[in-house]
């Protein structure tokens, strides 16, 4: 699915299809501009979903320029999968390969500038993902902890 660079809407909901032929539900949030945009590729920890307070982080990422993407992993939320509301680790890592795929293939996202971010047991698919996933930049200064703490004093 393409989402013009022109829609006036803040956040779009798109379905984007898995080798299982279960569909990922993901919500994108583009900036104000033409692009391509830089991107955020986010999920939740454990069981979380998307609906369960990503959107201000996504916002706010997006209120800086990034284009953000929001997603449940299959077998939760508004994602397809069965049965529902099982964890399985490599699933969700897939997951987020699947959504990173998706996002540099979008013409309005700058395929050089991919980010992974995820909250509480999704840091665990960042540290690996960071390592194993060529499509993401690399380590940037601000955007982990120590830095983060570093520059506050």
């Amino acid at each position: 699915m393409t989402i013009p660079n022109n829609s006036p809407a803040k956040r779009i909901t798109v379905q984007i299809p898995t080798s299982s032929g279960d569909a990922i539900e993901a919500w994108v949030y583009l900036p104000e501009g033409s692009g391509p945009h830089p991107a955020v590729v986010m999920a939740h920890g454990i069981g979380g979903i998307k609906a369960g307070g990503l959107a201000p982080f996504a916002e706010r990422f997006r209120e800086e320029g990034f284009a953000a993407i929001a997603f449940d992993y299959r077998n939760f939320g508004g994602s397809g999968g069965q049965p529902r509301e099982v964890l399985s680790v490599p699933r969700q890592r897939a997951d987020y390969s699947t959504v990173i795929g998706w996002a540099v293939e979008q013409p309005y996202i700058d395929p050089r500038q991919i980010i992974a971010w995820g909250t509480s047991f999704a840091g665990m698919h960042i540290v690996e993902l960071a390592v194993s996933d060529t499509r993401l930049v690399p380590r940037h200064r601000g955007f982990d902890g120590l830095d983060v703490g570093l520059q506050d004093g």
